[in-house]
C-alpha cells in the first residue's frame, strides 16, 4: 500500500552577510529540516495517526567547482530523529506484529547520524544574497537508536526495533534566500530481519518541509590565489566526490550482503535450512560473491532449491555458478555429483 504524501509546517531562519563583492564566496549551511515522516510500502491494514514528526539539524560544507561557483558539491554531517505514530504494534522476539485499538498509543522512536552528500546549482553572485538553489544528492543514514513505545491508561512498554543499519535516501532541496523545500525519498528499506516480507520492505518516506538555512560562510577560500594551484585543488575535489558516491555505495553493497550470508551460513552450519527459498533467492549473489568462509552464495541457493524444492535442475544451476565462483572449494562439485546421485545417474555423478 502507497501513501500519499504531503508537505507540512513553516520555520524561520537567519542568513550570516558575505564581504563586499567577495569572489571567493561559497554558501556553507547549517541546515534545521521539520516536516511529516511516511511509511510506504505498507502491510495492509497499518494506519498512522496523530502527529508523526521528524526533525533534522547539521552542517554542509560548500565546494565550489566552477569559477563563478554557482556549481558546487556539498558534504556534511547532521542527526536526524523520527516519531512514527502507527497501529502496528510489534512484539518484543520480533517475530510477530499486531494492530491495536484506538485507545492505544503505538509509536516509533528513531535517532539517526545523516550524511548529506549533494551536487549543487544555484543563481547566485559575489553580491547577491537572495537566489534560487537547487541541491539534490543522496543522504546516507547510520541508525543510532530505534525503539517501540507502547502505552496504555494502565502500563507503559519499551522494546528494541530492528532495523537497517546503515540506509540510503534520494534528497531533493528546492529554495530561495533562506527557505528551502526538501524531499526525501528512501531507496532501501527501513526493518531489518527477521520481519515476514511485508514488513521488512516496509520504508521511513520524510517529507521534510521549508528547511531553515543559516546560509553563508561567505569567507574567503583556501584557493584565494588563482592560477595552477587552484585549478589542480579543484580537479582533485572533483574526483575525490565523484569517487565518494561510488565508495559509499561499495560499502553498502558489502555491508548488506554480509548480514544476509550471516544467516545462511548459520543454517548451513546447523543443516537447518528454515528460511523461505523465495526469501534467500533475493539475497545479494554478485557484489560479495562468497560467504565470510569463501563459500559461493549461489551453492547456498542451490542448497535451498536441493532442501526444500527437491529441484535438482535449479540446484545443479546454482552449483556450477559456485564453482565458477570458488573453483578451489570442492564443495560446489560435491553437491552437483550427489544431485546427479538422487536422479541416479552414476556416471554423471562420478565425472
Amino acid at each position: 500500500m502507497q501513501k500519499q504524501s504531503f508537505l507540512l509546517l513553516l520555520i524561520a531562519g537567519f542568513t550570516l552577510a558575505q564581504s563586499p563583492a567577495d569572489s571567493f564566496y561559497r554558501e556553507d549551511q547549517i541546515y534545521a529540516l521539520i516536516g511529516y515522516p511516511l511509511l510506504v510500502e505498507t502491510p495492509e491494514g497499518l494506519t498512522q495517526n496523530k502527529l508523526s514528526h521528524t526533525f533534522s539539524l547539521g552542517f554542509i560544507r560548500d565546494m565550489p567547482i566552477n569559477s563563478a561557483r554557482n556549481l558546487a558539491f556539498g558534504l556534511g554531517l547532521g542527526l536526524n530523529y523520527n516519531v512514527v505514530y502507527t497501529n502496528l504494534q510489534l512484539t518484543d522476539d520480533m517475530e510477530a506484529t499486531t494492530f491495536v485499538s484506538g485507545d492505544v498509543t503505538n509509536q516509533w522512536n528513531s535517532v539517526n547520524a545523516e550524511i548529506p552528500l549533494e551536487f549543487r546549482w544555484r543563481t547566485s553572485t559575489p553580491t547577491n544574497y537572495q537566489f534560487w538553489r537547487v541541491y539534490a544528492g543522496v543522504v546516507g543514514y547510520y541508525s543510532l537508536l530505534a525503539k517501540q513505545r507502547t502505552r496504555t491508561a494502565i502500563i507503559e512498554s519499551n522494546t528494541s526495533l530492528s532495523v537497517q543499519k546503515f540506509r540510503f535516501a534520494l534528497r531533493l532541496n528546492v529554495g530561495n534566500n533562506t527557505w528551502n523545500l526538501t524531499y526525501t525519498h528512501p531507496i532501501d528499506s527501513f526493518f531489518n530481519f527477521p520481519f515476514a516480507r511485508p514488513i521488512q520492505q516496509m520504508n521511513l518516506l520524510g517529507l521534510l518541509s521549508l528547511a531553515i538555512v543559516y546560509s553563508s560562510d561567505f569567507g574567503k577560500s583556501k584557493f584565494k590565489n588563482s592560477g595552477s594551484h587552484f585549478k589542480f585543488s579543484r580537479l582533485k575535489l572533483f574526483g575525490l566526490f565523484l569517487a565518494l558516491p561510488i565508495t559509499l555505495f561499495s560499502t553498502y553493497k558489502v555491508y548488506n550482503g554480509y548480514t544476509q550470508h550471516y544467516y545462511l551460513l548459520g543454517q548451513f552450519n546447523s543443516n537447518n535450512y528454515t528460511q523461505s527459498l523465495e526469501t534467500v533467492l533475493e539475497y545479494e549473489e554478485v557484489y560479495p560473491d562468497l560467504l565470510p568462509t569463501t563459500i559461493p552464495v549461489t551453492t547456498m541457493k542451490g542448497m535451498f532449491y536441493l532442501k526444500k524444492k527437491n529441484d535438482y535442475l535449479s540446484a545443479k544451476r546454482y552449483f556450477k555458478k559456485g564453482m565458477k565462483s570458488n573453483p578451489h572449494l570442492k564443495l560446489s562439485e560435491t553437491m552437483l555429483g550427489y544431485c546427479f546421485l538422487l536422479e541416479n545417474k552414476i556416471d554423471s555423478a562420478l565425472y
